[in-house]
């Protein structure tokens, strides 16, 4: 029988009114909180946050009653946050658990439930898997007795923002740019990045799309190219410039550099890593997903520095963090984690160290990616996304799997790897990967190439393997 509920890479989601309804959210947080008494011991504290999204406060109010009426206190947050905010909530106040009410980048139509450990990271799959075999399980949600006197309005923004005002050299900013064209993309950052810049620097700082709008003004809440085209209008408006974004729920950024062209989130995590490496003289392993640019494994080995790679997604990030000390944790959609403050991505923490890089260069975005070429080579990037059902798109992975081609493109597979999804190591050090998305009825191909050329042929070619494979 197929689930009601399925936990994807971060979290349950689902379409508003149609599965993401106050009764199958009830459900859901009644089965999280079950598994959150079984696993605790004596008394049980959750941190609760949302986003802008159409009645997230609501949907977090829900939360946050069945919560109580389990016996569980519950700080729930006064106003929209961002995914990082609420985990450094968990963290501050020692929380057992979190949960934030939120879809992340994903489409305004839907909305989700994350949930936190108390290390402020994403919950891992045993624990989601806890919670989603329960949820199945029961047929309906039976209220319980309300104890609103377990629940807490707090301000989970303001101390957030105060911690990380104390992780960056302000000074060092100051020195990077003219002005910082803000987008939040109508999502949880709001004013706070603008804000932080405001009280702590003297860069200029201007911003867009700074307002509650549930429909995201029609856009997707993805800080890439096509959701970006007013922010690259804006750069251009007031040159030298920087385009700063983040996500729906902030823990994702996105960069236009000053002739209103998105840099790639690749290129961000190789250049940060150099700077912490090289100029702050930082040390500790680096984590990245098995998405990310094979520059960050070369730039390790050219520094003497363990490079790990994980599944995708940044629950499998962050607990590789924890293990031991690490310098930053990265992947291709945009997500940086830095070791000096919590195994969490964070936008508005990463738009900052890219400034006080810039400003520690004293070059702008488009020469630390000029200077990034010419020492390294080039990496060109490319994702496509084929709408296809989860279930069919893993049947097209595991099709792969079985009988991997033996060139692609042209050139010769020379590594199979098989983690999420399968990654096809090419000749010259291109690469493929093929996955299923955890999170929307898509399948993913990702390739790197050194040529625009081969990066098309790459793609092209894979397509036709997945379909290839379908027919099988």
């Amino acid at each position: 029988m197929e689930k009601r509920f399925r936990f994807g890479t971060d979290g349950w989601r689902g379409v508003i009114a149609d599965d993401f309804t106050f009764e199958n959210l009830s459900l859901v947080a009644q089965a999280a909180a079950e598994v959150f008494l079984e696993k605790g011991n004596g008394r049980v504290r959750v941190s609760v946050g949302y986003d802008t999204r159409f009645l997230s406060g609501r949907f977090a109010r829900t939360v946050a009653e069945v919560m109580a009426a389990n016996g569980i206190e519950v700080r729930l947050s006064s106003s929209p946050v961002t995914t990082p905010a609420l985990s450094w909530d968990v963290v501050r106040n020692r929380s057992n658990w979190g949960i934030m009410i939120t879809a992340s980048h994903n489409p305004p139509r839907f909305n989700g439930f994350k949930i936190k450990t108390r290390d402020g990271v994403s919950a891992p799959d045993e624990l989601t898997a806890a919670v989603e075999e329960r949820a199945n399980s029961a047929p309906l949600y039976v209220a319980r007795e309300r104890k609103t006197d377990l629940i807490e309005e707090v301000d989970a923004k303001t101390p957030y923002l105060q911690k990380l005002a104390t992780l960056v050299e302000w000074e060092r900013v100051d020195e990077a740019v003219s002005l910082v064209v803000s987008d939040p993309l109508y999502g949880a950052v709001q004013e706070g990045f603008e804000c932080l810049l405001k009280d702590h620097s003297n860069l200029g700082v201007r911003s867009i799309h700074r307002c509650i709008d549930p429909s995201f003004g029609g856009l997707d809440p993805e800080p890439i190219p096509r959701n970006l085209s007013q922010l690259m209008e804006e750069v251009l408006k007031s040159p030298p410039s920087l385009g700063i974004a983040q996500d729906g729920d902030g823990d994702r950024l996105g960069t236009v550099d000053e002739e209103g062209r998105w840099v790639s989130p690749h290129q961000v995590l190789s250049l940060l890593l150099l700077y912490l490496a090289k100029e702050k003289g930082m040390k500790g392993q680096v984590v990245k997903s098995f998405s990310t640019t094979m520059l960050v494994e070369h730039l390790c080995q050219e520094m003497g520095m363990e490079c790990v790679e994980t599944g995708i997604g940044f629950k499998y990030i962050a607990p590789r963090m924890l293990e031991k000390p690490t310098l930053i944790g990265g992947e291709e959609s945009g997500g940086v984690a830095f070791g000096f403050h919590m195994p969490e991505r964070d936008g508005i923490l990463a738009g900052l160290v890219v400034l006080e890089m810039l400003g520690t260069w004293g070059i702008t975005l488009k020469e630390a990616v000029k200077r990034l070429e010419r020492s390294y080579g080039r990496y060109l990037y490319r994702r496509v996304d084929v709408p296809m059902a989860v279930e069919r798109g893993r049947e097209v992975v595991r099709s792969l799997e079985s009988s991997p081609p033996s060139s692609v493109g042209g050139l010769k597979v020379m590594e199979v790897r098989k983690r999420d999804g399968i990654k096809l190591i090419l000749q010259g050090g291109a690469w493929l990967l093929v996955r299923a998305s955890g999170t929307e009825p898509l399948l993913r191909l990702y390739a790197e190439a050194p040529r625009e050329r081969e990066l098309e042929r790459i793609l092209d070619d894979g397509e036709k393997a997945c379909r290839t494979a379908l027919s099988r």
